[in-house]
């Protein structure tokens, strides 16, 4: 791919060439990221001459797949399971579908705590501090 330099445009039949080229490493298992460096284009522009050849992008098998594409895949494990299991997968599968048991988060207050009390707790509770401080004083507790 000696006729493509870094930030270069790729028109005509050069492009045409290194879309073929593009087309043929990436099928013989080189990733676009790969590819992009070697050719030193933006991975977008490897990606955009791949697709104009016709190639079939791969995709990451985890990553990529649909719910869909998940569940089908779910389902033919379930059929590969042997006979001699399928209670303990069908007691797996019964534990993951049902929800879990999260307890509710307590909430926090910024209180030392809910007192009964008389109804002036304040002047009682200055009495008593007073009076086992000695009383030495009128000032508030």
């Amino acid at each position: 791919m000696a006729e493509l330099g870094k930030r270069e445009q790729v028109n005509g039949l050069p492009r045409a060439r290194a879309a073929a080229q593009l087309k043929r490493k990436y099928e013989e298992g080189k990733s676009i990221r790969v590819l992009a460096e070697e050719a030193e284009l933006p991975y977008r522009v490897v990606r955009e001459l791949l697709a104009e050849s016709g190639t079939r992008i791969r995709h990451s098998p985890v990553t990529r797949q649909t719910k869909d594409d998940r569940r089908t895949d779910a389902h033919q494990l379930l059929d590969r399971v042997p006979g001699s299991r399928l209670d303990e997968a069908a007691a797996f599968l019964r534990e993951l579908a049902e929800p879990e048991q999260v307890d509710q988060p307590r909430r926090r207050f910024r209180t030392v705590g809910v007192f009964d009390g008389e109804p002036d707790l304040g002047r009682r509770a200055k009495e008593i501090t007073r009076r086992e401080l000695g009383g030495r004083s009128n000032r508030t507790a």
